[in-house]
Order: structure tokens, then sequence, then C-alpha cells
């Protein structure tokens, strides 16, 4: 795929192999750096087969550094999904941004622990980019859930140790959303419990009288008495450890923070929840179970 002539331009084919000289060559006799490609741009296909010189070459002479591709992200994600360390540290020194995101908000930094590259992970942060940069995950067959997340959120989960190791010395770490002053009496407690058996009792039991569910493989602890519990408390639960580690006791605040973005709040657990919940909704979910405590 990374080679193949069919149906290139004449520029894509020096991007490809990384002729540098070529290139210049063709852009001085009137070839354009943006030529239409059935795959790639030129400078994608510099990007991911990393040939940092065709990167410069292309940049100066006006390649889109920004231009989206449903495929494969802008160049510097195409670079770094394949780990080219050189043409990641050839972008952002032309001026990509290092947390440019692709089609579904992801950073080069998340492309790079989702396909493992340590290396990669490395360049990008020494070029800049945000260790703690917010993307939104949308599910699939990588079963990460949906909502906002980060890219320690995404290590932890596919086990890529040493990566988590380096993204923590860097920086990367829980950024809860905020908590709302008027927490305490912002929620409809009605309006909540009807929300909980709406949107968490598919893997929760919401009151002690609903049927058991913790056998199935995808269920949550049960919530009632949540308030004031501690943390990871239920016998026979198999908790992550960075929730074990979170400690302490449920609070309305912790829980709120929590159940609206409990990726961003503890990176690594393993809760998943759907995309369409709210700062209010949360709040009337929080509502109804301070007031059963």
């Amino acid at each position: 795929m990374f080679s193949t002539t069919a149906l290139a331009g004449p520029v894509s084919d020096a991007a490809k192999s990384g002729d540098a000289a070529e290139i210049e060559r063709l852009l001085a006799a009137g070839s354009d750096a943006n030529e239409e490609d059935p795959i790639a741009s030129p400078l994608r296909w510099a990007a991911m087969n990393g040939h940092a010189a065709a990167v410069a070459v292309l940049v100066e002479n006006g390649a889109d550094i920004t231009a989206p591709s449903s495929m494969l992200g802008a160049p510097l994600h195409a670079a770094s999904r394949f780990g080219r360390t050189d043409a990641i540290k050839a972008l952002p020194a032309a001026g990509a941004n290092p947390d440019v995101r692709d089609q579904i908000e992801f950073t080069p930094l998340m492309r790079t622990v989702i396909e493992n590259r340590l290396a990669a992970v490395d360049a990008l942060l020494e070029g800049g980019a945000d260790v703690n940069a917010v993307g939104v995950a949308q599910g699939g067959a990588m079963d990460i859930g949906y909502g906002p997340t980060i890219a320690l959120q995404l290590s932890i989960r596919f086990e890529r140790d040493e990566i988590t190791r380096l993204l923590q010395s860097a920086g990367a770490g829980p950024i809860p959303p905020e908590v709302p002053s008027d927490l305490a009496t912002l929620g409809d407690a009605k309006q909540g419990r009807e929300f909980a058996y709406g949107v968490c009792s598919i893997c929760h039991r919401i009151e002690e009288v609903d049927p058991v569910i913790m056998g199935d493989i995808r269920s949550g602890p049960p919530l009632f008495g949540l308030i004031g519990r501690p943390v990871a408390d239920v016998s026979g639960y198999k908790y992550s450890k960075e929730l074990i580690a979170y400690g302490g006791a449920w609070t309305p605040e912790r829980f709120y923070q929590f159940a609206l973005s409990a990726t961003l709040t503890v990176p690594g657990t393993r809760m998943v929840h759907s995309a369409d919940r709210t700062p209010e909704m949360v709040a009337d979910i929080t509502a109804y179970f301070v007031s059963v405590e």
C-alpha cells in the first residue's frame, strides 16, 4: 500500500520514496504540492513513510499541513500511527499542531498509544504534544466506551505499561470535571431517579429491590446506598486497580465527577458510558442518590 504507484501522481510517487530532490524538481516545474491522490496527499505519503526531508520540502512549497483525511487524519496522525519518528519530529518543526484532531477528535498522541509506538510517543512529547489533551472516544471494536478520554486512559486500558509510565512521567494524570458550586441544590431527585433507571440500570442495580445482574460481565456494582460508602467496597466485584487506588468514600462531588466523566476522573477505569450524558443529567442523578443515602 505504501509504495504502489497505481493512480498516484508524480509528486506522490516521489514522496513515497522520500526523493526530496525530485519533489523540488517537480514543484519547480509547476506540479502541485497538494496534488490529488486516491489514498493520501503527497505530504501524508512522506509522513507515513518517515521521510523527513520530503516533509520539509513539501511544507516549504505549500503542502497543506492540516488538511484532514477520513482514513489517516492529518499528516502528523499518519506519521504517528506508523511510528515514523523522523517525520513526527519534522512536522511540528514545520508548524504542525502537535495536538491536531482527527475525525473522531483523537490527537496523534492517542493514535500512537493505540498502535503501541513507544518511540513515537516520546517524539510527540518532545515536540510539544499535550499529554492531557482530551479526545472523544466513540466505542466500536476497541471497547473504549464513549465520551471524553485521554492518552493515559487508552494506555492503561490497552496495557501499554511502558507508555503509561512515560505518559505519567510527562505529567499525565486525572483531570476531573469541575463540580458546580451549587451541586447540593442543583439537581432534581425525581428526575434523577428516572435518569438513573434510564442510563445506569443497564449495568447497575439502582435500588435494593432490583434484580441481581452481577453475573453479567458488563455489570457494575450496585448503586443503592452509594453516597458515603467507601469506594470499591462491594465484595465479590472485581474493581480496576486504578479505582481501588482512588480510595476514599463516595461524596456527592466525587460521584458527580466520576459519573460525568469516569475516564478523566480515574484514568484506567473500566467504566464506560453513553455519549449523551450531560452535566444537568448527572446533577439530577446525584441528587437522587443523595436523597436515598
